[in-house]
C-alpha cells in the first residue's frame, strides 16, 4: 500500500515551510489520470530490461507488441500482446530438455476510470471498487508493494503456467499477464510458479515507476 501521510518540513530560520509527501518505492504521486496509455510502444518501454528478463533465451530486442488501440467510454483501456517463441519444434528437442521454455508470452492492459462523478474523488473511488470487486476468490496479495493495492493469481494448467498480477495507481487499473509454455504441451509444468511471479512483480513494479512517462494525467 502506498503511505499517504504528509509531514511538514520547516526550512530556515525563515520560518517558510514546504510540504512533502511520504510515497512507496514502487509508487507514483497521488492524482488522477485522463486515458490509457496513449501507445504500447511507451508502456513497454518503461519495462524493457524486466521484459528482457522474463523471456530469458527466447529474447528478441525488435519485437513489436501487438496493440488493441484505445477503447474509449466510462473507462479508458489499452491493451499490448507480446510473445516470444522458440524457432524449435518440440520433435527437434531431446526428452530430457521438453520441460525447457517453448514460447514465453506478456500481456499488458491498462484500464483508466474517466466517469463523470458529483465527488472530487469519484474516479478513484470508482476505480478502486472494481478492483476489489474483480479480485478472484485464490487471489494473494503481492509481497512486493507495487502500487495502491496489489494482488495475484497462479494457474496452473496443462501446457502452461500463467500468472495474473492486478495493480491499481489512483483510479488506474493495469493488469501485466505472463505466461511459459514449454514444449511439452501434455502436462502440466513444474518449477516455473516463482520466476513467472517474479517476472510479473518486476515488470509490474517498472510500469508503476514510470507511469508519468506514458499515462496521460492532470
Amino acid at each position: 500500500m502506498i503511505l499517504r501521510y504528509l509531514h511538514f518540513l520547516v526550512v530556515g530560520t525563515t520560518g517558510a515551510v514546504a510540504l512533502t509527501g511520504c510515497q512507496g518505492v514502487d509508487s507514483v504521486p497521488i492524482r488522477e489520470f485522463t486515458a490509457a496509455p496513449t501507445s504500447c510502444t511507451a508502456a513497454i518501454a518503461a519495462a524493457h530490461q524486466e521484459i528482457a528478463e522474463f523471456a530469458g533465451e527466447l529474447y528478441v530486442d525488435d519485437l513489436s507488441f501487438k496493440d488493441s488501440g484505445e477503447l474509449e467510454g466510462p473507462s479508458s483501456t489499452r491493451r499490448c500482446f507480446g510473445s516470444y517463441a522458440s524457432s524449435v519444434g518440440s520433435w527437434e528437442v531431446p526428452e530430457a530438455d521438453l520441460n525447457r521454455p517453448q514460447r514465453r508470452t506478456v500481456n499488458v492492459y491498462f484500464t483508466a476510470d474517466v466517469g463523470n462523478y458529483e465527488l472530487p474523488d469519484g474516479r478513484v473511488a470508482a476505480a478502486e471498487r472494481v478492483f476489489d470487486r474483480n479480485k478472484p476468490s485464490n487471489a494473494t496479495d503481492c509481497v512486493a508493494s507495487i502500487g495502491d493495492d496489489c494482488y495475484v493469481v497462479t494457474r496452473l494448467e496443462e501446457g502452461s503456467c500463467m500468472v495474473k498480477l492486478s495493480f491499481r495507481v489512483g483510479n488506474l487499473i493495469s493488469q501485466v499477464q505472463v505466461a511459459t509454455m514449454p514444449f511439452d504441451a501434455l502436462s502440466v509444468p513444474r518449477g516455473y510458479e516463482g520466476t513467472s511471479i517474479s517476472g510479473a512483480e518486476k515488470v509490474a513494479a517498472a510500469l508503476a515507476r514510470q507511469l508519468d512517462a506514458f499515462v496521460p494525467h492532470e
